[in-house]
């Protein structure tokens, strides 16, 4: 069993590729935040997500050849790194596809002279949803930690029109 990571830079996807890389995302993101956003929510749509992996913004996890999962790694502003859109289908949980995606940006950001990567999760602000404390742990045993919350209708207050909940963006970092 292998895994392999790649960036959508670096290999030619068929548009039938970028549409399964779309839905392990979309699902993802679809499962993850219902109590946020509601039902059959999509994190981005299908156009904007191919222009990203034609753009060569987005890494691929092959799991013995089969696509597995995606995310999307960013230089920002501030001379950090950060990562996003992470997602692995649903028939490849618990194999590492996720981990490897992560160390596969650490890396990236760190040959990029990045002294630090930041993460953020979007988490309801006066409920508790298991998945978002498992997703927390989760980049805490990899090293992150919490830095601070922002209120997330205070970055996207036109998208915070759609929330179901009052939501905080928490942000955590990495020292690479």
């Amino acid at each position: 069993m292998s895994i392999r990571i790649v960036s959508s830079a670096d290999i030619r996807f068929t548009k039938q590729e970028q549409h399964r890389l779309f839905e392990i995302m979309r699902i993802a993101y679809a499962s993850t935040e219902t109590e946020i956003w509601g039902e059959n929510y999509v994190r981005i749509v299908e156009d904007e997500y191919s222009e990203l992996i034609t753009s060569g913004k987005i890494t691929v996890a092959f799991y013995n050849d089969e696509i597995a999962g995606c995310n999307q790694v960013y230089d920002r502003e501030d001379g950090s790194y950060g990562f996003g859109l992470l997602a692995t289908h649903m028939d490849f949980t618990k194999k590492g596809i996720g981990s490897a995606l992560v160390q596969d940006a650490e890396q990236r950001a760190k040959k990029d002279g990045a002294a630090y990567m930041e993460i953020e999760i979007l988490r309801p602000r006066d409920i508790e949803v298991a998945g978002k404390v498992i997703l927390q742990k989760w980049y805490e045993s990899m090293g992150y930690e919490y830095v601070y919350s922002e209120n997330f209708a205070n970055r996207k207050p036109i998208k915070a029109k759609r929330l179901l909940v009052p939501s905080n963006f928490d942000c955590y970092r990495k020292t690479l």
